[in-house]
C-alpha cells in the first residue's frame, strides 16, 4: 500500500477552513485539473453520506463514489472509495489550531490496480501527481477560506 501526506498551514480560523473541504459546492473547485460533474452529490457531509460523480481528464471520465467514514466538526473526516479507479482508496484531512492559523494535514491510503504495472506507475508517475494535485487544492482552499 502507498502512502502520500500533504500539509499546509492556512491564514484562517480552523471552522472556515473545515467549511470549505465539507461543503460539498467547493468539492469541484478542490479537485486541480479534473472536470467533475456530480452524478450524486450529497446536501452534507457526514458519517454514511455517499457521493458519486465523474471525474474527467484528457476526454477520459472515470465514475468515483465514496463514502464518509468519520467526520468530527471542524477537526476531521475520513472517506473511502467505493467505486473508482484505485484498487483502494482512503482520504483523511485533519485540521488543527496554530494561533490564528489552521494546519491541514490530508492522508492519502492508495493502492494502484494492474499489480507490478500499478506499482511502477506508482514510483514512476502517481506521487508526483499527488503532490502537483493537493499544491493547487491547497491553494484553492486558502482562497476560500478568506
Amino acid at each position: 500500500m502507498a502512502h502520500f501526506e500533504f500539509s499546509s498551514l492556512i491564514k484562517a480560523p480552523k471552522h472556515k477552513v473545515f467549511e470549505v473541504l465539507s461543503n460539498p459546492e467547493h468539492f469541484p473547485k478542490l479537485v486541480g485539473s479534473f472536470l467533475i460533474k456530480w452524478e450524486e452529490r450529497p446536501h452534507a457531509m457526514k458519517p454514511g453520506t455517499k457521493y458519486r460523480f465523474r471525474v474527467s481528464k484528457f476526454g477520459v471520465s472515470m465514475l468515483w463514489e465514496h463514502q464518509v467514514d468519520e467526520f468530527r466538526e471542524d477537526s476531521f473526516f475520513k472517506s473511502h472509495q467505493i467505486i473508482g479507479p484505485f484498487s483502494y482508496w482512503i482520504h483523511t484531512r485533519k485540521l488543527e489550531d496554530h494561533g490564528d492559523e489552521t494546519l491541514l494535514t490530508e492522508f492519502i491510503e492508495y493502492d494502484l490496480p494492474l499489480g507490478i504495472l500499478g506499482k511502477l506507475a506508482e514510483d514512476l508517475i502517481m506521487q508526483g501527481e499527488l503532490e502537483k494535485s493537493f499544491q493547487s487544492r491547497h491553494e484553492m482552499i486558502k482562497n476560500l477560506s478568506n
